[in-house]
């Protein structure tokens, strides 16, 4: 059992700990740690639309094949990189890393899409290895070029085969209808007119020749899916958010559900606008 003297001295040596640390008895200046939560990381940077991805490159000093800059023959340019040597000031190493990499494989520098003007021309060279997204992400090269997977590819669960892609756009074929009577319905719905169909005459021979065509003929840009991309929906959903904002900055004082009725015809009406611009625009190319 400790004693009266050993509990008081314990107690004095752990009130000591707890003071904070001073550079002089009488200084009552604090010293604080620097927290290593304070250090902000580097923000990546993103790709403007129409530039190449930047890479991200952490241990092959953007020296390998893996690395997109070096191996489309480009120096790296506002990438996210760490330790490059793919520049100027290391041209010497880069150099020798080209040489290296075309004694290993003379075709390693040719691009892996192929020129050609036809869909048979323009196959993946070396295929990709996807596994999990069944090569229908942007990651995978040939998805990306809008390119069938074949049989130089070493995915998993592929699919995006000649035959997948002809029952999709198939698919997609058959839903573009649909996809234009919700935007008349929307709009009808705002403006309180009825409706309009694709076809004043279901029956008529010349618009059903038309349309027979036209799926026949037309190729993946003319449909609406291919236009609805990450920017047009950005833009789409600022769109109608700055409605909503509009429809209820006139309004003082309590929101009631006229104004919120209200505001939804609008938003609603701006959504129809923006699908009919979005037809309209891949109607046209």
């Amino acid at each position: 059992l400790l004693n009266n003297s050993s509990i008081l001295s314990l107690a004095h040596v752990n009130s000591n700990i707890s003071k904070p640390f001073s550079s002089s008895p009488s200084s009552s200046t604090v010293y604080p740690i620097p927290s290593t939560q304070a250090i902000q990381s580097k923000p990546r940077k993103k790709p403007l639309p129409g530039q190449r991805k930047p890479c991200n490159c952490t241990k092959s000093m953007c020296l390998k094949l893996y690395c997109d800059c070096f191996a489309n023959g480009e120096f790296c340019l506002d990438c996210n990189c760490k330790d490059c040597h793919n520049n100027l000031e290391h041209d010497a190493d880069r150099s020798k890393a080209i040489k290296q990499s075309l004694e290993r494989n003379p075709n390693a520098f040719k691009p892996k899409i192929g020129g050609g003007k036809l869909d048979a021309e323009r196959l993946h060279q070396k295929g990709c290895h996807c596994k999990k997204s069944g090569c229908l992400k942007n990651y995978c090269e040939c998805f990306e070029a809008k390119v069938p997977c074949t049989s130089r590819c070493k995915c998993h669960g592929c699919q995006n085969t000649e035959m997948d892609r002809v029952s999709r756009n198939d698919r997609i074929g058959s839903n573009s209808s649909a996809l234009m009577s919700l935007a008349n319905a929307a709009s009808s719905l705002a403006t309180g007119s009825p409706s309009s169909p694709l076809s004043e005459n279901d029956s008529d021979p010349d618009s059903s020749s038309a349309l027979l065509s036209c799926k026949v003929n037309c190729s993946l840009s003319t449909y609406p899916w291919f236009y609805m991309t990450d920017e047009v929906i950005e833009a789409a959903t600022l769109c109608l958010v700055a409605q909503a904002e509009e429809s209820l900055s006139g309004c003082s004082g309590e929101v009631n559900d006229g104004i919120l009725e209200e505001m939804e015809r609008l938003v609603l009406g701006e959504f129809g606008r923006c699908l009919q611009e979005i037809i309209s625009n891949s109607s046209e190319k």
